[in-house]
C-alpha cells in the first residue's frame, strides 16, 4: 500500500526488526531499502529455536514501484511469523512510496494525491494531531489510518510531532558517540537483562562504531567520548581497543566460571593429532586444524554405515560359503584405522567369528571398505558389529540374519 518505505531495521508490531538483507543498489536513509517477498524478519515473541527470524515479507507493497525487481514495501506491510503476521509500524517517515499522482488517456493517478487535494481544498480534514505536521504527512496518516488501529495510531502520530518538533531548531543537533551508545546498552542491561542488551547491540552497525573509534585513534577526532576503550568488551571490542581489553572479555553473565572447558582448541588439536591427523600442538583454530576437524566431522556423519551386501557365494567343493560386505566408510581416514568389524554366528557356542579391520581391506585404493568373511556354515544365523575406534561401544549393523538373507 502506498505510504512511508520500509528500511533495514524498521520496527513491526510485534516489537522485532526487518533485518532483510535488503536492496543494497537502493539506500533509504542510508540503509538498503525493503522488498515484498525478498527480505525477512525477527520475532522476539518467538520463544523457539535461536535466532527468532521470521519469515518473508508478504506485502501488499506497492507493485507499480519495483526495487531490485521487486515492490517496494512499505508501513502497514506484513511479515509472515510463528504467529498472526506482524504489520510494519514504524518505517522512513520521510521517504513516502507509491504517494503521488500518475495517468495516462485521461485517467489514472489516485493514493494520496487525492487526499492532499482534499486536505488543501479543506474537504478533508487533517487526522486528529496532525494538524502541525506537513500536508504530505497529513496525507500518508490519513491513508494509514483505516489499517492502524486507534491506539497505535495515535502513538504513531504522538512521535511524529515529537519528532517534526525536535527537528524545529536553531543549531545542528550533537553527533551521536560511543559513550551515548554505552550509556543506551547499559540502560538496556539494567533494565531487561545482558541477553537483551546483547541483542540490541547486534544489530548496530559496526561500521559506523569502528569509523567512530579510527577518527579518535587518527587524531581526526579529539572527542574522548569517542575512544574505543569506552566500550564494554561484554558487548563488542572496536577498532583501537588496548590490547588489556581483551582479558576482560570473558566478563560477562554468560560466561564459563571455574575450571576451564575440557573442550577447547588445544585439546582438539591432541585429539586429531592422536587420531592421525598431521597438526601440531598449539591453541589456534588455523586452517589445518579446520581441514582435520572438518574430515573428522564428516567420518562420523557417515557412521550410519550402510551396509551394502556385494555378493554371497557358495563353494560347492567344501560346502563352505563366504560373505563380502562393501560399507560406505572410507579405509584411508586416519580415525577409521582402529575400528574392528566382526561377523560371528548366533548359535549357543559362536562356531563362526572373525573381526577384521581396515588392514583387512579386500579392494584397496577405493573410497570404501571391502571386508570378505570366508568359511561360513550355511545353516547358521549371523550377526555383524562394529567396534568404531576400538572403543568397546559396538554398534549392531545386522542382527540375527540366516545366510543368505542380509
Amino acid at each position: 500500500m502506498p505510504g512511508p518505505a520500509t528500511k533495514l531495521g524498521s520496527l513491526t508490531a510485534h516489537g522485532g526488526s526487518v533485518i532483510g538483507p535488503g536492496c543494497p543498489t537502493v539506500l533509504i536513509n542510508n540503509v538498503p531499502a525493503i522488498r515484498v517477498g525478498a527480505d525477512m524478519h525477527v520475532c522476539p515473541m518467538f520463544t523457539g529455536y535461536v535466532p527468532h527470524v521470521g519469515m518473508n515479507n508478504i506485502g501488499p507493497g506497492v507493485p507499480t514501484v519495483l526495487i531490485g525487481g521487486l515492490p517496494a514495501s512499505t508501513v502497514g506491510d506484513n511479515f509472515l511469523c510463528a504467529g498472526p503476521p506482524a504489520p510494519v509500524v514504524m518505517g522512513a517517515f520521510n521517504v513516502l512510496i507509491g504517494t503521488g499522482a500518475g495517468g495516462g488517456g485521461g485517467s489514472g493517478g489516485g493514493g494520496s494525491s487525492t487526499t492532499m487535494e482534499g486536505l488543501k481544498s479543506g474537504k478533508i480534514k487533517p487526522p486528529k494531531g496532525t494538524e502541525s505536521l506537513p500536508l504530505e504527512i497529513q496525507a500518508v496518516m490519513a491513508e494509514c489510518q483505516p489499517y492502524m488501529p486507534p491506539e497505535t495510531f495515535k502513538r504513531r502520530v504522538a512521535q511524529l510531532v515529537l519528532d517534526y518538533g525536535e527537528t524545529d531548531q536553531t543549531e545542528p543537533p550533537d553527533k551521536i558517540t560511543i559513550a551515548d551508545f554505552v550509556e543506551i546498552l547499559e540502560a538496556i542491561e539494567r533494565e531487561e537483562g545482558y541477553e537483551a542488551a546483547r541483542f540490541f547491540a547486534s544489530h548496530l552497525d559496526f561500521g559506523t562504531l569502528t569509523s567512530m573509534a579510527m577518527g579518535f585513534i587518527s587524531g581526526d577526532d579529539p572527542n574522548p567520548d569517542n575512544d574505543p576503550n569506552i566500550m564494554p568488551t561484554r558487548f563488542m571490542i572496536l577498532y583501537g581497543a588496548d590490547d588489556a581489553k581483551l582479558q576482560q572479555i570473558d566478563d560477562h553473565p554468560d560466561c564459563a566460571d571455574g575450571e576451564e572447558h575440557k573442550m577447547n582448541v588445544a585439546n582438539l588439536r591432541k585429539g586429531l593429532r592422536l587420531l592421525g591427523y598431521a597438526v601440531e600442538d598449539g591453541s589456534v583454530y588455523d586452517e589445518y586444524v579446520y581441514m582435520a576437524h572438518l574430515q573428522y566431522m564428516a567420518r562420523w556423519a557417515q557412521n550410519s554405515a550402510k551396509v551394502d551386501i556385494e555378493s554371497v557365494q557358495q563353494n560347492v567343493k567344501n560346502e563352505k560359503s563366504f560373505l563380502k560386505i562393501k560399507l560406505n566408510i572410507n579405509p584411508n581416514a586416519p580415525e577409521a584405522r582402529n575400528d574392528l568389524y566382526t561377523l560371528y554366528s548366533t548359535d549357543t557356542l559362536h562356531s563362526y567369528k572373525k573381526t577384521l579391520s581396515v588392514k583387512n581391506d579386500a579392494d584397496k585404493g577405493n573410497s570404501t571398505l571391502e571386508l570378505l568373511y570366508e568359511g561360513l556354515d550355511t545353516s547358521l544365523k549371523y550377526t555383524f558389529e562394529v567396534d568404531q575406534g576400538g572403543s568397546g561401544e559396538k554398534k549392531t549393523l545386522f542382527k540375527n540374519r540366516p545366510f543368505g538373507e542380509w
